[in-house]
């Protein structure tokens, strides 16, 4: 059967119910070929199994597991160490806390114990509705963002931490990019929307992933399970106004799903569950990516001068360490508290810039 036949059948099932994965994969791999037109990848994408409301676990995860698949990969490097803070985006427009988290999580290693082998994958792009996007605020810090599969490697091997730009490490994406943009500019989403942060290209093995729509959080955990996925902590915030965040929140309720070693757990965080005082949102709002790159910095060194920035990172830290090191969130916001005091994500940041100008 020829591949635009196949899919023809292919948009008819998703015009009719939700696809298998392995229905979604056999989609995916025939859109990442290029065997249709726009015409094609639009009616497909705009059915109701693709819809952003309604696509499920089975479906995404039959999408993304082929763009992982495509990616280009970091040679050298196991992912069974690899941690990643990259979320969904959307919600309210805060300064770029989970690339400060990234840092953080990266500084770990000084931890010793069962971090002490923890290193970040960080995969993102440049920002498309919010102000500034991981690679704009990376750049602004002085980091390099379209270094080469073995660049990366080798920051990842050597600082810790690693950059890997989306457009830069996936192919699978090209032939659906037009379509996606005519119908972004139309304001419509569809699940496409969605794979970003579950299509890493180095495979980490251990994930916080901030989810902005709380319906889709249980969704994206499974996604992230049915990948192999071994910990993670999927999070869905909210403000003191009920303003949706796809991060820890530190100004109103945040539900969480995570797992770790076959286990999974429902629950809610309040910003006051640890001694710590709640802030508004306003107090997490930037304008720039330049302003954005300027609080970052001030964060990681730990001079205490940002008290409610400090307080969103160190929680979206924690996160990270009871994905990855299996910790409790006493003990992982206790040495999250100590990565920040000791400016050890400043100093990840330091080494990064320095190696990459070398």
């Amino acid at each position: 059967m020829r591949m635009t036949e196949r899919f023809e059948e292919l948009i008819v099932t998703a015009e009719e119910r939700n696809l298998t994965e392995e229905e979604a994969a056999a989609a995916m791999e025939i859109l990442a070929d290029g065997g249709c037109g726009e015409g094609a990848i639009e009616r497909f994408l705009l059915t109701p199994a693709l819809s952003f409301e309604d696509v499920d676990a089975a479906t995404l995860a039959g999408l993304a597991g082929v763009v992982r698949e495509r990616a280009i990969s970091l040679p050298g490097v196991s992912s069974e160490n690899l941690i990643d803070t990259c979320g969904t985006g959307g919600g309210v427009s805060t300064f770029n806390v989970s690339t400060a988290a990234a840092f953080c999580l990266a500084g770990a290693r000084f931890l010793g114990g069962e971090c002490s082998s923890l290193a970040v994958a960080k995969h993102g792009n440049r920002a498309i509705a919010s102000t500034s996007g991981s690679a704009d605020v990376l750049e602004r810090l002085g980091v390099p963002v379209e270094g080469s599969p073995e660049q990366v490697a080798s920051s990842v091997r050597t600082n810790g931490f690693g950059f890997l730009f989306a457009p830069r490490f996936h192919k699978a994406f090209a032939f659906v990019m037009p379509v996606r943009k005519r119908l972004a500019a139309q304001g419509r989403r569809t699940a496409f929307n969605l794979i970003g942060p579950l299509a890493n290209p180095a495979r980490a093995a251990w994930q916080v992933m901030g989810v902005f729509v709380e319906r889709k959080l249980s969704v994206m955990a499974e996604v992230l399970e049915r990948l192999g996925v071994r910990g993670a902590v999927c999070a869905s915030g909210r403000s003191e106004t009920g303003e949706a965040m796809d991060e820890i929140s530190i100004s109103g309720p945040t539900r969480i799903i995570r797992f770790r070693g076959g286990e999974r757990f429902e629950e809610e965080l309040e910003p006051g569950r640890f001694g710590v005082r709640s802030f508004p949102v306003s107090a997490l709002r930037v304008g720039s990516a330049e302003e954005s790159a300027e609080r970052i910095r001030n964060i990681l060194s730990g001079k205490g001068e940002d008290r409610a920035g400090e307080a969103i990172v160190r929680f979206n830290t924690a996160a990270g360490l009871v994905a990855a090191c299996g910790w409790d969130w006493d003990r992982a916001f206790e040495e999250a508290g100590r990565i920040l005091a000791e400016g050890w994500g400043r100093k990840v940041l330091d080494s990064v810039i320095a190696s990459a100008t070398a």
